[in-house]
């Protein structure tokens, strides 16, 4: 089953709409609102087989800090469902 976005203009305002969300609730620690946004931007266009979102210059260099890699990131997401 192969699943094709027609405008992907659409999926990036989804996803934007759900970071923006996610930023405002203050019961989400700093931490988890960057995975979030994190996992959002790099795994959703992922599966629906389009090019990862750009990270910003601080997403980036955290896990880079840490040695983490965005596709360790994706694995382990996936082997947690």
């Amino acid at each position: 089953m192969t699943l094709t976005i027609r405008r992907p203009s659409v999926l990036d305002d989804a996803v934007s709409l759900i970071i923006h969300h996610v930023k405002r609730q203050s019961s989400i620690h700093c931490d988890e609102k960057r995975k979030v946004k994190r996992l959002l931007r790099q795994l959703l266009p992922t599966l629906f087989s389009m090019p990862p979102g750009e990270l910003s210059d601080d997403e980036d260099d955290d896990d880079a800090d840490k040695g983490i890699s965005t596709h360790i990131l994706i694995q382990n997401y996936i082997l947690c469902l």
